[in-house]
C-alpha cells in the first residue's frame, strides 16, 4: 500500500490570522492625508553601493568593490514578491533560472549563465546544501533535492556568477548561491531585549496557507533566536484546461504539499571581539501525487501515485574572534554537521500486460508495482578561516587564508515489488531486471580537503586592487565494500582520487568618482562525484542500462569576465562580458546502440557518464538602478548568453543556455501620514528558443512578457501588510528549463501542462511586537 502522510490542520490558523490582523488593523486608526515625504537621491545611491557581501571573497566586502557579478536579494525583496517557491525567488534575475519538474516534484536545479545542478555552489550560513539527484525519465520515479532553506527565516540571499573554485572548490564551476539566515540581532535592533515577528500567508498559485513565528531574546552576553515556520498546499497551477487522465491532459496532476521549518540560534559575547555562536536548522517537506498526465510511451499503465518526504538537519558550532593590535584581525572557525534524507513512493498500475509486467507490451496481465526510493547524505567537517591586513607604506594587503575539511557519506536504497493479477500472497522480487531490494550504487564516502590564500592588494589609496588567489583542492572517493550485480555480473565501488589547483586574478581600477573598471581570470574544478563515477541501472523490458565510468575525469574550466560600473545622475550601472571554456565536460551519453553487442546482448543501449571534450559559453549583461524624483525607482537587467559543447557526434548547442532575457521594474515608497506606502510593477521577458540540440527534438517555447504587480502598506510601525498580484494579463508561456527537465518534446500532446501559472495573487501580513 502506498505510504499516506498526516495533514496538519490549518483551521485553527486561518482563525488565529485573521483575528490579529483585524484586532491591530482596527487600532492603526485613519490618518490626514499628506504629501509623501522625499528620500534624499544621494543617501539612495549611497546605501546601495555600500551593501555588504560575504560570499564573493569569504569576509565582508563593500559589493562595488567586488571584482565580479554578484547581486543581492535581502530580506525585503522577499517580502515585497512573496514567492510561491525558490523558482519563483530568482523570477527577476535574467541570468539565472531554476528548473521546475511539472509532473511532481516542482523546484529543482539552478541554472547561472547556462552551467547548472550540482555545477552551482549552494550553501545556507556556509554549509553546503546536499547534493542533487534526479531519475529522469516520463515517470521520474526517483530524486533528490538540495532542498533550500525555509524563505521566512531568511535575511537575503547573494548570487556570485562564475567560477569560484579558488575560494570554494569544487562545484563552484558556474558559481555560487549564498542562504543567509536570520540571526537574533536581526530582530533585536534600536535596543530592544525582546522581540516577537509573525507572518501570515496566502499564495494563489498554490493554494497554501503559511504562518510563521519568530521570537527573539537578548542581553549583553547571550541573544537566543528561535522560529517556526508551517505551509500547507497543493500542486503549482498552469493555464491547462483540459482534465481527465491521459497522455493530453493539461491541468496539473492533483498534489498535496506540506512542510515544516525550525530555526534555532545561540549567540554568546564572552568577551570583547569574542563571539561563539551555534544554529539548529531542520526542514521537513512531504507531499502526495495523483499522476493523472499519461505517457504514450508508457501504453500499460493506468493508474500512477507517488510520495515524498524530504528532511533535512543542520547543526553547526562557530567561534569568531576579532582581537585588537595582534598579529591577527580576525579569526572565524565553525564545525557542522548535517543529515538529509529524501524517500520517494510510487504504485503503479498496469492493465493488460505481459507477465513481467511490461509498461509497453503484452496482454493478459494486470499488475501492481510498488517502488521505494531513499538517499541519504551525511555531511559534516569544519572550515577555518585568518584574516590579516598588512600596511607597506602606501600599499595595503588584505590577505585571507583558511582550510576546509569535509565529509559526505551518502547511499542509495532501491526497493521494488510486483504484485500481479490480485495476488497479494505472492510478492515478485523481480523487477524489469533488477532483483530487489538493491543499490543504484554503492555506499562509499567522499572526503575533501582544501587550502585557499587570497591578497587583495589596494594601491593609489585604494583606486586599485589587485588580487590574486589560490586554492589546492584534494577528493577522496571510497566506496565500502559492497558489490553490485546488474546483468549477471559484477561491478565493484571505484575508488578515486581527484587533486585540483586552482588560481585566480582579478583587479578593480576606480578611475574615477563615478567609474570604476574590472576584470578577472579565474580557473573553475568539480570533481566527478560519487554517482557520476559508481551508479548504475538496468531495465530489462525497455532493454536500457546505465553503467559506472570509474575513469571519468574532472571537469576545469577557465573564467574570464571584464565590467565596469558607473554612476550617472541618480543612477547606478553595471556592464559584464564573460568567456568561460570548460574542459571534460561531464555529460550522459550512449555509449552503446547494438543489441547484439551492448553487456553480452542483454541490453540493445548502455548509457554512461562520460568528459566531453569542451563547452564554451560567453555572453553579455547589463544591469541599472536609477532613484527617480518623487520617491520613485527602477531596476533592470538584461542577459544573453550563447554556449557550444564539442561532443562525440560534433559541435552542437548548450541545451542548458538560457534565451536573451531582461527583467524591469518600476516603484515607489514613501509615507501619508507617517504610514509607509508603496508599490511596483516588475515585467519579466525572454525571447524565444531559437538555438537548441536538434538531436533532442525539444520543444522550443515561444517568447513572453509577464507583467507583476506589489502593493505593501504599514498602518503602524510594527505592522505590515502585503499584496501581490503576478501574471497581471493571464499570459500563458513556457519557460525553457522546464522544458528541459521534463524531456518535453515537440511531438508531445497537452503541451500546456508544461505552462507557467496564469494570473495568480498573494496577501500576507506581518507583525512585529
Amino acid at each position: 500500500m502506498l505510504l499516506r502522510f498526516k495533514c496538519y490542520s490549518i483551521s485553527w490558523k486561518i482563525c488565529l490570522a485573521t483575528a490579529i490582523a483585524f484586532s491591530l488593523l482596527a487600532h492603526a486608526g485613519a490618518a490626514e492625508t499628506v504629501p509623501a515625504t522625499p528620500i534624499p537621491d544621494d543617501k539612495f545611491v549611497a546605501a546601495n553601493l555600500q551593501q555588504i557581501t560575504v560570499t564573493a571573497t569569504r569576509s565582508e566586502t563593500e559589493l562595488h568593490k567586488v571584482p565580479a557579478t554578484i547581486t543581492k536579494i535581502d530580506e525585503k525583496d522577499i517580502q515585497k514578491r512573496r514567492p510561491h517557491d525558490e523558482a519563483a525567488l530568482f523570477e527577476d534575475e535574467p541570468d539565472m533560472v531554476m528548473s521546475r519538474d511539472a509532473r511532481r516534484y516542482g523546484a529543482t536545479t539552478i541554472n547561472i549563465r547556462g552551467i547548472e545542478g550540482i555545477r552551482v555552489l549552494q550553501m545556507v550560513d556556509g554549509v553546503r546544501l546536499p547534493e542533487v539527484f534526479t531519475g529522469g525519465g516520463n515517470n521520474n520515479t526517483t530524486t533528490a533535492t538540495s532542498d533550500s532553506p525555509e524563505m521566512d527565516f531568511l535575511q537575503g540571499v547573494e548570487i556570485l556568477r562564475g567560477p569560484a573554485s579558488s575560494l570554494y572548490g569544487s562545484e563552484a564551476l558556474g558559481g555560487v548561491i549564498g542562504y543567509r539566515t536570520l540571526n537574533p540581532e536581526d530582530l533585536l535592533a534600536d535596543g530592544k531585549n525582546t522581540a516577537l515577528r509573525y507572518r501570515f500567508t496566502w499564495r494563489d498559485a498554490d493554494k497554501s496557507f503559511q504562518n510563521t513565528g519568530l521570537g527573539a531574546i537578548g542581553s549583553d552576553q547571550f541573544k537566543l533566536l528561535l522560529g517556526i515556520s508551517g505551509r500547507n498546499g497543493h500542486e503549482l497551477s498552469n493555464r491547462g484546461s483540459k482534465g481527465g487522465t491521459g497522455f493530453d491532459r493539461e491541468k496539473p496532476n492533483n498534489i498535496d504539499n506540506e512542510s515544516l521549518a525550525t530555526l534555532a540560534k545561540l549567540a554568546w559575547l564572552p568577551a570583547a571581539g569574542h563571539r561563539v555562536g551555534l544554529t539548529f536548522e531542520r526542514r521537513d517537506i512531504s507531499s502526495e501525487v495523483d499522476t493523472l498526465r499519461m505517457y504514450r510511451t508508457v501504453p500499460k499503465m493506468t493508474g500512477n501515485l507517488g510520495a515524498e518526504e524530504l528532511k533535512r538537519n543542520r547543526w553547526s558550532l562557530d567561534w569568531e574572534w576579532k582581537p585588537k593590535n595582534t598579529w591577527l584581525d580576525r579569526f572565524y572557525l565553525m564545525g557542522y554537521h548535517q543529515k538529509s534524507a529524501t524517500e520517494t513512493y510510487t504504485q503503479q498500475n498496469r492493465r493488460n500486460t505481459s507477465a513481467s509486467c511490461s509498461a509497453t507490451t503484452g496482454t493478459g496481465n494486470n499488475c501492481e508495482i510498488n517502488m521505494d526510493v531513499t538517499v541519504d547524505q551525511k555531511l559534516y567537517g569544519f572550515n577555518s578561516q585568518l584574516e590579516k591586513m598588512l600596511v607597506f607604506g602606501s600599499i595595503i594587503h588584505n590577505l585571507t587564508g583558511g582550510f576546509d575539511w569535509r565529509t559526505l557519506e551518502i547511499s542509495q536504497w532501491k526497493d521494488s515489488t510486483i504484485f500481479r493479477n490480485g495476488n497479494y500472497n505472492n510478492p515478485i522480487k523481480l523487477v524489469l531486471g533488477e532483483t530487489y531490494p538493491n543499490h543504484g550504487f554503492t555506499p562509499g564516502k567522499t572526503r575533501t580537503y582544501g587550502l585557499f590564500l587570497q591578497d587583495s592588494i589596494e594601491m593609489l589609496d585604494g583606486d586599485l586592487v589587485i588580487t590574486p588567489g589560490i586554492r589546492y583542492d584534494r577528493i577522496e572517493l571510497r566506496p565500502d565494500d559492497a558489490p553490485l550485480f546488474m546483468t549477471g555480473q559484477q561491478f565493484d565501488g571505484v575508488s578515486r582520487n581527484f587533486n585540483s589547483i586552482s588560481p585566480k586574478l582579478s583587479a578593480l581600477w576606480q578611475f574615477h568618482p563615478q567609474i570604476s573598471a574590472y576584470g578577472q581570470v579565474v580557473r573553475g574544478f568539480r570533481a566527478p562525484n560519487y554517482n557520476d563515477v559508481n551508479g548504475m541501472f538496468h531495465n530489462s523490458a525497455q532493454r536500457y542500462a546505465r553503467i559506472a565510468n570509474p575513469d571519468l575525469k574532472p571537469e576545469t574550466s577557465i573564467g574570464y569576465e571584464i565590467g565596469s560600473r558607473f554612476n550617472v545622475l541618480s543612477s547606478h550601472w553595471q556592464v559584464a562580458l564573460y568567456h568561460n571554456e570548460y574542459k571534460d565536460f561531464i555529460k550522459s551519453q550512449r555509449i552503446c546502440g547494438s543489441p547484439s553487442v551492448c553487456l553480452g546482448g542483454l541490453v540493445s543501449s548502455v548509457f554512461q557518464h562520460i568528459n566531453y571534450e569542451k563547452a564554451t559559453i560567453r555572453g553579455a549583461e547589463i544591469r541599472t538602478h536609477w532613484m527617480l524624483p518623487g520617491n520613485w525607482y527602477l531596476n533592470g537587467a538584461v542577459a544573453y548568453s550563447h554556449g557550444d559543447v564539442k561532443s562525440p557526434d560534433g559541435k552542437v548547442p548548450l541545451n542548458s543556455i538560457e534565451p536573451l532575457r531582461g527583467s524591469l521594474s518600476l516603484g515607489w515608497e514613501g509615507t501619508l501620514s507617517e504610514q509607509i506606502i508603496g508599490a511596483e510593477s516588475r515585467l519579466r521577458a525572454a525571447h524565444r528558443v531559437s538555438r537548441a540540440d536538434k538531436a533532442d527534438n525539444y520543444y522550443q517555447p515561444d517568447g513572453y512578457g509577464v507583467v507583476d504587480l506589489s502593493a505593501w502598506w504599514k498602518p503602524r510601525k510594527n505592522v505590515h501588510v502585503g499584496f501581490n498580484l503576478n501574471n497581471l494579463f493571464d499570459r500563458k508561456f513556457w519557460v525553457w528549463s522546464d522544458i528541459r527537465q521534463s524531456d518535453v518534446t515537440n511531438d508531445e500532446q497537452g503541451m500546456s501542462f508544461y505552462s507557467q501559472p496564469g494570473r495568480n495573487f498573494s496577501v500576507a501580513l506581518q507583525i512585529d511586537l
